[in-house]
């Protein structure tokens, strides 16, 4: 057996009975309880949140692991992004996490390293490679 498992916390923030505003912070509550408490990583899993939504909701995940990150340097919660590099990419998130049918791997690290805006490398500020988690159904 193992030292130790990798914990993989997956969001789901209408399993919170109440409003949308009080459920997303209850999700951001929890988001940074499980990060304080040393999982491994978060697999932000909102799929019918639209763009904008999402990335916002990202980028405050994001903010609240940074945060830690800064106050405890041993913390190493890495945010994943659940089908979306575009959003992943915009709230500076760790990765993404791609369904079974969905982008490659490889279309994601090409993409993750490509120029956007006004010619800036995407990922200027912190030009490490993607985490990439893949769903895996069968051996």
């Amino acid at each position: 057996m193992a030292d130790s498992c990798i914990l993989y916390y997956i969001t789901d923030r209408t399993a919170f009975a109440a409003d949308e505003r009080t459920r997303r912070g209850r999700l951001l509550d929890k988001i940074a309880e499980a990060a304080s408490a040393g999982i491994d990583y978060i697999q932000l899993r909102e799929k019918d949140l639209c763009t904008l939504d999402l990335e916002s909701l990202a980028r405050e995940a994001m903010r609240i692991i940074l945060k830690l990150r800064n106050e405890k340097r041993e913390q190493r919660t890495a945010l994943l992004i659940n089908s979306r590099t575009d959003v992943a990419l915009a709230a500076e998130a760790d990765g993404v996490h791609l369904p079974a049918n969905d982008i490659s791997p490889k279309d994601v690290r090409t993409a993750w390293h490509e120029a956007c805006g006004a010619g800036a490398p995407a990922r200027e500020i912190s030009p490490r490679s993607p985490l990439i988690s893949i769903s895996c159904h069968s051996p």
